[in-house]
């Protein structure tokens, strides 16, 4: 008789209402409650009136279940018993680069959804299930990578620490490096830390409780050239950049690459985008960064969705469409095309369905109704040759001219994409298709962004005119004197998803005329980070239902959207809770122009518009054909603005080599003036004088002596007493 234990037997998974409790009684995200649950991980047992339940293995086997009642009042308890207490464990410790290593299972869940573990399953976390319980000998006996301990502030019994008591004991068991990582006193444990401080502050907070843990053993041990990297866990770094001691100043290099890359924040995607994401991850062992395939989805979103849907974006009624420009650097073979033809199949497939049945219908009608039409107007004028007309010919002419016409503007196939077209065959293509709408889709633009640059152009300008129109809507006029072409599309819309590698992206950022046009800004842009990958062993990470949604979800948006007949846009309204919210954000953004940025003014310029953009996107994808009568939620625009977040940070590490060149020749030309004999040494030189004079902002004057602090030095006035503007002078801090 088998008497192993069928986890489907003995676990519930969990529902809405169960995933919507445990997320406000723990502060996980309910996203990844709800991955957690799919793989097995936890569950719902009705012993004992119910508890949470999560999975005992021995050697790979379910040979128990953990019970934890959803109150204190009980005590947790295994069925059946007598099988001994095994760690619970997550991750192939064969690869990982993070051993993670927690008392309790709620502590585990807390880190593991600060490194979206659901979206780019990386390293391995193990929980002992109390302070009284080891690592298995197996587990020890492979580890090559150090361990992180997290710990628990538990309260002194009887002189002793079950924390401290467990810290000695994981010590004792193993080789390799474990790192203390303590949490703030305030918090009994990781989970409490999250539940009170919220993600963001908690995802925050640990990755420098790694930090300063990784510092001290840093110090205490020393480490050889490889040693950091070891003790490195990528899902949780980034941070701010310190302060370089050369020449000066801090570096926008280091400020760029410091805060080093944070994946891409797919948990705030639409669900069935995220499952996505998270098979493309799990297919290629962890090693696709995120950004590819989430770019993907948002680009295919946007292309599904086209001009007729628009959100109030004002007070005053103003609108913004779905369409969004996102280009991202991938390398050469780092599999970019794998999650590109996957995710945007059911929108081109589409295309192709239309297509055809455009040339067995559609087609065959008009041209039969158009040639029935010139026949019936030849005879007319026939007639009106032999002296036969009638009174009413006339007019019967002019119907017939008007509906030949409109017919010769449905001959056309439709297309709802084009490819590596120059601006001039994407206007004529354009102004032929349903809506005046194309979405410009490739997993290789480089050709695209070279016509962009104006490289194809016999006087190499810049050929984004177009685009900046398209993306924004206004009217275009195309004019051409050679072959008397001459076109207006009231309402042009374009969208666009492009891939290309590294060096497009550094050629894009320094060009100066798609910079100074306005085009660079309204781009969505990113460095995925993505490098060349090795083909993995993993079958299809792809339940069917996920795609078939996927499908469903695309085609959708096509059919009640892109392609409806009455051409009439549709306004999705905000709530009051998001308009405030995302105004707030736009003029935040406005403000960064004038201080932070006040070097690269217009680089913040339409980040706030494309925060509403991504916004009506991410709602469009959770309602579907509901999304014109459903308000856009407070929670849609967060997920938005922090979607935007990172898109805003990649562009800025773009153009920080850019940055970098223009503020030492500031900086150059600042010395210079302040070296004249015509200012005391002292005192230096007015912040009047040097704005008024030589043209350098007030705004400038200050980045520039908090910068370079070694050489220039900020001298703050009162002028309170004769009632004017506080003002300052800078002056040479030494002789240079």
């Amino acid at each position: 008789m088998n008497n192993q234990l069928n986890w489907s037997n003995v676990a519930i998974p969990l529902d809405d209402e169960r995933i919507s409790h445990l997320a406000k009684e723990r502060g996980y995200r309910p996203e990844f409650i709800r991955w957690f649950s799919d793989q097995g991980l936890i569950g719902w047992s009705t012993f004992g009136g119910g508890r949470w339940c999560f999975p005992v293995h021995d050697q790979g086997e379910l040979v128990a279940v953990h019970q934890i009642p959803p109150t204190k009042e009980k005590h947790p308890s295994y069925h059946p018993k007598g099988k001994g207490v095994h760690p619970l464990i997550v991750g192939e410790v064969e690869a990982a680069s993070l051993i993670a290593v927690f008392e309790s299972q709620w502590d585990m869940m807390a880190a593991m959804d600060a490194a979206e573990y659901h979206l780019k399953p990386r390293g391995v976390y193990l929980s002992t299930r109390g302070a009284g319980n080891r690592m298995p000998p197996s587990f020890v006996s492979i580890l090559e990578s150090p361990i992180y301990a997290f710990m628990q502030n538990d309260p002194v019994k009887n002189g002793k620490c079950a924390a401290e008591g467990w810290l000695k004991g994981i010590e004792a068991q193993d080789s390799v490096p474990v790192v203390r990582v303590d949490i703030p006193e305030d918090f009994a444990d990781p989970q409490e830390w999250l539940l009170k401080k919220g993600m963001e502050e908690f995802r925050l907070g640990l990755r420098e409780a790694m930090k300063e843990a990784k510092s001290k053993v840093h110090s205490s041990k020393g480490s050889g050239p490889d040693e950091p990297d070891k003790l490195t866990n990528p899902d949780f770094e980034g941070g701010k950049s310190g302060k370089s001691g050369k020449s000066g100043k801090s570096d926008r290099r280091e400020e760029s690459t410091e805060e080093e890359r944070s994946p891409f924040p797919a948990a705030y995607l639409p669900r069935i985008a995220q499952q996505l994401v998270s098979g493309f991850v799990k297919m290629t062992d962890g090693r696709m960064p995120l950004a590819l395939p989430s770019i993907c989805c948002l680009g295919t979103l946007s292309a599904a969705i086209g001009p007729f849907v628009r959100i109030r974006s004002t007070s005053m009624g103003d609108t913004t469409g779905a369409n969004l420009f996102l280009l991202a650097g991938a390398e050469s073979s780092s599999g970019k095309s794998i999650p590109f033809k996957r995710i945007t199949k059911p929108f081109f497939q589409y295309e192709s369905e239309a297509r055809e049945a455009f040339a067995k219908e559609t087609y065959p009608r008009l041209k039969s109704e158009a040639d029935l039409l010139e026949a019936e107007k030849k005879g007319i004028l026939n007639n009106a040759t032999r002296g036969k007309g009638k009174p009413e010919d006339r007019e019967s002419l002019v119907e017939i001219e008007a509906r030949l016409n409109e017919i010769k503007l449905k001959l056309d196939p439709p297309r709802l994409f084009c490819g590596d077209s120059t601006s001039q065959a994407m206007i004529r293509l354009m102004a032929r298709q349903h809506g005046t709408s194309l979405s410009s889709m490739s997993d290789d633009a480089r050709t695209i962004m070279e016509i962009i640059e104006g490289k194809h152009n016999k006087g190499s300008n810049a050929d984004d005119g177009f685009f900046i129109q398209a993306w924004t809507g206004n009217p275009y006029a195309f004019d051409r004197v050679t072959d008397r072409e001459n076109l207006v599309i009231d309402a042009p819309w374009l969208s666009a998803t492009w891939f290309v590698q590294p060096d497009k992206l550094t050629s894009l950022s320094e060009n100066v005329e798609t910079f100074s046009s306005g085009f660079f800004q309204r781009l969505l842009v990113c460095n995925s980070g993505a490098t060349p990958l090795k083909f993995s062993a993993r079958k299809d990470c792809f339940p069917v239902e996920v795609e078939s949604a996927w499908e469903g979800l695309v085609k959708t948006l096509l059919e009640t959207y892109r392609r409806k007949e009455d051409c009439e846009v549709e306004i999705v309204e905000p709530s009051q809770d998001a308009e405030k919210l995302l105004r707030e954000y736009q003029n935040s953004c406005v403000d960064l122009q004038t201080s932070t940025y006040s070097d690269i003014p217009t680089i913040a310029g339409k980040w706030g518009e494309n925060a509403w953009r991504i916004a009506l996107n991410l709602h469009m994808a959770d309602h579907g054909v509901d999304a014109i009568k459903t308000r856009l939620s407070c929670e849609t625009a967060e997920r938005a603005i922090e979607i935007m977040n990172w898109f805003s940070k990649e562009a800025l590490r773009l153009v920080a080599p850019a940055r970098e060149e223009k503020e030492n020749a500031r900086s150059e030309r600042l010395r210079e003036i302040l070296s004249r004999p015509k200012y005391d040494r002292l005192k230096g030189a007015s912040q009047g004088i040097l704005t008024n004079n030589h043209g350098f902002s007030r705004g400038e004057l200050e980045t520039l002596c908090e910068r370079y602090e070694n050489v220039f030095q900020k001298i703050d006035k009162d002028t309170t007493e004769k009632g004017g503007k506080p003002t300052f002078h800078v002056r040479l801090k030494t002789k240079v």
